[in-house]
């Protein structure tokens, strides 16, 4: 028999109506328990409770997403690969989530300047925000300042041991400073962490071909 969650993320496979997702899980399903399915349930469940965190979740999320990135299951890996980058962004504070999503816009457009001016006033007053030091590191390595972006990802990291992305961002930094053990370390451990980013195993490969 299925589960009610296993019902509404099958019918969203059909449909793909997000809100109606949202609002059958918001009334059924604490966060809390969307937690602990997310880690022990069926695969089915998990994939459902990984989604709905996603949408449902913020920061507290973090750990459980974490480790989904790992699950056996690859569909669970891959939503949970989604999920993770939203509830990044999600800091229990509406005026720094909203800068956030400005800086992560503005580094996609390479508007890097506006984004390292940005971060430095908001840094002041939010420096244990891991995802505020990762978008000024982004912007960094866009303006080829890869000193700072090494000691900015390494700061990411220290407050996000989840952050693959600032992990494969600090491999890159080290890769353009000819520090190819410094950035094989950082791939590898982009890869311990999200086991689906197969760009970056590529990569690992040819640099220990280089070595």
């Amino acid at each position: 028999m299925i589960s009610a969650l296993e019902r509404i993320y099958l019918q969203f496979l059909r449909d793909g109506n997000t809100a109606k997702l949202i609002e059958d899980v918001a009334r059924r399903y604490t966060l809390s328990t969307l937690h602990r399915v997310a880690e022990s349930g069926r695969i089915l469940s998990r994939r459902a409770a990984v989604l709905s965190i996603g949408w449902l979740g913020h920061f507290e999320s973090n750990c459980v997403l974490g480790r989904a990135l790992s699950d056996r299951d690859r569909g669970v890996r891959l939503t949970a690969d989604a999920s993770i980058r939203e509830i990044w962004l999600r800091v229990g504070d509406h005026f720094l989530e909203g800068k956030l999503r400005t800086l992560a816009r503005w580094n996609s457009c390479g508007r890097f300047l506006q984004v390292l001016s940005t971060s430095d006033e908001l840094l002041v007053s939010y420096g244990s925000v891991a995802e505020l030091w990762h978008q000024r590191a982004v912007a960094q390595f866009g303006l080829a300042e890869f000193e700072a972006c090494v000691s900015d990802c390494s700061e990411t990291l220290e407050r996000n041991p989840f952050h693959f992305s600032a992990a494969s961002t600090l491999g890159r930094c080290n890769l353009a400073l000819d520090r190819v053990d410094d950035a094989l370390s950082a791939f590898r451990q982009a890869l311990a962490i999200n086991p689906t980013l197969e760009h970056l195993r590529g990569m690992v490969r040819r640099l220990e071909r280089t070595r």
